[in-house]
Order: C-alpha cells, then structure tokens, then sequence
C-alpha cells in the first residue's frame, strides 16, 4: 500500500464509508482533535462530499486509495 504523509499543522484527515445505500464520512482535524461527520443518503455526487469537506477544511488537496 503506498503512503503518503502531509506536512502541515492545519492537515485534516477524512474517512469515507461507502454502503449501497449511503456515505458516511468522518474528519478529524490534527491541530485541533474537533471531529465531525456526515451522512449522505442515496448516491451523493463527489461535488456534494467534495463541497462537506471544503466547508468545514477551507484549502482541500485529495489522496486516493483504492483496493481491489
């Protein structure tokens, strides 16, 4: 599995559950310890997650990891 580190104080980290139903999706800020999460029902687009995190995150860089 490739790894990937981010340097900044301000860094959050996001977990996205994906269910046939729904999306539930977790953030923790590492400066702060505030969490927060979010659940979408149906099919969410990627806008509508994509716009979650930046509301709450401000400047939003994304990391992908997809298993087979």
């Amino acid at each position: 599995m490739q790894e990937h580190a981010v340097r900044s104080s301000r860094a959050s980290t996001i977990a996205i559950d994906q269910h046939a139903e729904s999306v539930t999706m977790r953030a923790l800020g590492v400066s702060t310890g505030e969490t927060r999460s979010a659940k979408f029902a149906g099919c969410p687009t990627a806008g509508d997650m994509v716009e979650w995190v930046a509301a709450w995150a401000g400047n939003v860089k994304f990391f992908a990891h997809f298993e087979s």
